[in-house]
């Protein structure tokens, strides 16, 4: 009988996440440092041992379920924080692959794959499943299952006709930082319209003279405890793409590290 499984995709705890890569070219991943170039298709399971003992319990668990228990035909649902955000059909059982597709913000290639036919249009659903949070591969329970399927059909049940209403004036009363936008009009004033992250071009592309670039800053105003001095250089100007993937991640991701994620 075919399983199911609820599986993460992040560098890390709270590490960017790897999913957007994933989806892209319908693979599931996982690594871990003492296995990350060790083809554990040779092997069979708990060897070689010197590696295994590196990995903690939860690593090990993990691990085990990925390369020997997660067959052609089960389902993966893809958890992100506190969401399921994809599902897919296993296509092919775990496998090494040298090929460099997947990789980490950090320049590592992700090899442990697994072929899966990822959804396209699967409707995000908030849900956390059981308290082992913890582990990055888990079997979903029957009443897991149950649960989270009532949750998606109600969300694929709601009629696309919902109506709101929009434009209210309301008085708000907020604190924020203050941006100078004199140093980002500086630095848009010597811009050649390209996105310092993929170099799209909005006036080549789409042969328009409005600019539409963000002004990202590289040290997020935020994060600051007081005010302070910015340069043009502490500014880049993105595409708003590549201004959104700069912050699925606190702190952001760098300017290198999106551009890696593009190769």
């Amino acid at each position: 009988m075919a399983k199911i499984w609820r599986m993460s995709f992040r560098y890390g705890n709270q590490g960017p996440s790897l999913w957007p890569q994933c989806f892209k070219h319908n693979v599931a991943v996982i690594t871990y440092k003492p296995i990350h170039t060790t083809n554990l298709g040779k092997f069979p399971h708990g060897l070689p041992k010197h590696l295994w003992k590196k990995l903690a319990p939860a690593q090990k668990a993990s691990l085990r379920r990925f390369v020997y228990e997660i067959k052609k035909g089960d389902t993966i649902f893809v958890k992100e924080g506190t969401r399921i955000i994809g599902r897919g059909k296993v296509l092919r059982p775990y496998a090494y692959n040298e090929k460099n597709i997947v990789r980490d913000p950090y320049g590592s290639y992700w090899h442990h794959q697994i072929s899966v036919q990822w959804e396209r249009n699967f409707p995000p659903v908030d849900i956390l499943l059981g308290s082992a949070q913890q582990f990055t591969v888990i079997e979903l329970t029957p009443p897991q299952i149950e649960e989270l399927n009532n949750r998606i059909q109600a969300i694929s049940q709601r009629p696309r006709t919902q109506e709101v209403t929009e434009g209210e004036y309301i008085t708000a009363e907020v604190t924020f930082r203050k941006r100078n936008r004199d140093i980002i009009e500086e630095k848009k004033r010597y811009s050649n319209g390209k996105c310092e992250s993929c170099g799209f071009s909005f006036p080549n592309r789409y042969r328009i003279k409005k600019d539409c670039l963000v002004a990202h800053h590289k040290i997020p105003i935020g994060a600051r405890t007081h005010s302070s001095k910015t340069t043009v250089d502490d500014i880049a100007l993105l595409c708003p793409n590549c201004h959104s993937v700069a912050h699925t991640s606190d702190p952001p991701l760098s300017i290198e590290q999106i551009k890696k994620l593009l190769i």
